[in-house]
């Protein structure tokens, strides 16, 4: 029977080397579909209702998705029937007023109002 070569020292840095940088290529191509995921875990283990879609569309759309997320939770835990595409528009809407959460949140809040009066 033909038995293996022993590995030599070298042929086992080789190794190493190339499997530290498949780790860290591989860390690097699905890193941002982490914070995707975290995002999208925060809004369904809170009751969002956020889809990872929609996630994806507002970072294509370069909106501030945790601005986003936080106001639309903040807007469901105070009783307001919020989703996220109205919080988003009143973002896009009014980008050069809006500084803090609190003002995202009040022109969310501005907007639910006016669609609940024009019903």
């Amino acid at each position: 029977m033909n038995d293996p070569a022993p590995l030599d020292g070298s042929s086992l840095v080789v190794g190493f080397g190339l499997g530290f940088l498949c780790a860290i290529s591989l860390l690097g191509m699905f890193a941002p579909f982490g914070w995707v995921f975290a995002t999208w875990m925060k809004c369904f283990l809170t009751g969002g209702g956020v889809s990872l879609v929609h996630i994806i569309g507002m970072l294509l759309r370069r909106s501030p998705v945790s601005l986003i997320v936080d106001a639309h939770h903040a807007l469901i835990q105070s009783g307001r029937a919020s989703n996220v595409a109205l919080v988003e528009r009143t973002y896009i809407a009014n980008r050069h007023r809006i500084q803090t959460l609190g003002d995202l949140i009040e022109l969310s809040t501005k907007a639910l109002d006016a669609k609940e009066a024009a019903k």
